[in-house]
């Protein structure tokens, strides 16, 4: 039976008057964040040193002691941008064979006298049984790749093929690699305890991505990054809440940066529920970036990722970037004059990342087709393929 929307619009309606009634006090506490944020970056001199929760503020292009924001700078008329991105059809227990396949779409963009633009995707099955699973190297141990893992393996897939990309590129032109979201893989907490996973995804995967980009690193190589829309972090805010929270003074295991709803009551400074983009709205300009927030955790110097906030117009988008990457402030312009004139270009998301995830995308006539072509290259010769009833159920109506 089909959704009673006419029984959900009731529960709607109760959500939203809820959530009225909240907005006023939450931005309230934006403003305090916002407050508090400027006055942080006035003691330039203290926080350049200062490791609050791992993060140290890089005021690289700031040129004022006064500044809170880096507008842009400089203007490309030939730049390269190219972008990978991915989407994948996982395990059906439905189906005669185990079997997942990833799509990853590449979108090649070359700007200026000599404009080119490539697009394509590259669809791989994973069908045997030494591509379902990850297996321990001394081969007591394996781990099936499927639901969250499944994640994981595209994440590594994507960044290997904007490595593989950027291997054939000849870097005429300043030349970016984008990809969507952070940069990060995903899909790893259920695995933590298993090193070999780990190892297989971060280390031979993710890590050895992200070197092979770091060994091109030249003049017009400007490096790679990552772009989130929307971005639901608090980082930033859980720095502020650290400086001007009643309960976070001295306590590091205070969580008013987390969700509001989990206190009982509120300080009198407090910001709980914040979000990063929420603080730069209402500080950053079109065009403008924040300080880069660099941490200070990790101690694997391929896979340090630091991040800023950038208005591109339509919403405050949070840009990774690796720490090799932030070469001084001539990069970072030119990377910050890229963004905006791709989000110029896609209404407020970059043009290249648009194009490569259309490349990408699995709908759901593909995800049919895959099926079947499955069910009917396995009928073909001696096999005897099957179907679940379910999955037969659901090419008919019973009634």
């Amino acid at each position: 039976m089909a959704l009673n929307i006419n029984k959900t619009a009731i529960q709607i309606n109760e959500f939203a008057n809820e959530f009225k009634k909240s907005y006023s006090e939450h931005f309230n506490r934006v403003d305090i964040a916002q407050k508090a944020y400027i006055e942080l970056l006035g003691i330039r001199k203290t926080i350049e040193s200062n490791n609050d929760f791992g993060y140290k503020i890089d005021f690289t292009g700031f040129t004022q002691v006064d500044e809170y924001a880096v507008p842009i700078r400089r203007t490309l008329n030939e730049y390269r941008v190219i972008s990978t991105d991915g989407s994948h059809i996982g395990i059906d227990r439905d189906l005669p064979a185990k079997c997942f396949l990833i799509n990853i779409g590449i979108a090649d963009f070359l700007y200026g006298d000599e404009a080119n633009a490539e697009l394509m995707n590259v669809p791989q099955l994973y069908a045997r049984e030494e591509d379902l699973i990850i297996r321990e190297k001394d081969g007591t141990g394996f781990h099936p790749i499927e639901d969250s893992l499944l994640n994981a393996k595209r994440s590594v897939e994507e960044i290997l093929a904007l490595a593989g990309v950027l291997d054939e590129t000849d870097f005429e032109v300043p030349t970016l690699g984008l990809i969507d979201g952070p940069i990060a893989v995903y899909g790893l907490p259920g695995v933590s305890n298993k090193q070999y996973v780990i190892d297989y995804l971060v280390r031979d995967g993710f890590e050895s991505a992200l070197a092979s980009i770091k060994s091109k690193i030249h003049n017009n190589l400007l490096g790679v990054i990552g772009f989130t829309s929307l971005p639901g972090n608090r980082d930033v805010a859980k720095m502020l809440s650290s400086k001007i929270c009643d309960k976070g003074a001295g306590n590091v295991e205070f969580n008013c940066h987390y969700r509001a709803s989990d206190l009982i009551s509120f300080c009198s400074n407090c910001i709980g529920g914040v979000l990063d983009r929420e603080i730069f709205a209402g500080i950053l300009k079109k065009g403008e970036r924040s300080p880069i927030f660099v941490g200070n955790n990790n101690n694997n110097e391929v896979s340090n990722i630091a991040f800023f906030y950038l208005n591109v117009g339509s919403e405050i988008a949070r840009i990774e970037i690796p720490v090799w990457n932030i070469s001084g402030p001539e990069t970072i312009d030119l990377i910050q004059s890229v963004l905006m004139e791709q989000t110029d270009r896609g209404h407020g998301y970059p043009v290249v990342l648009m194009e490569a995830h259309e490349q990408a995308v699995i709908n759901s006539a593909d995800r049919r087709a895959f099926a079947d072509t499955i069910v009917e290259y396995l009928a073909r010769g001696d096999s005897r393929p099957y179907e679940s009833a379910k999955a037969l159920s659901k090419k008919i109506r019973g009634i």
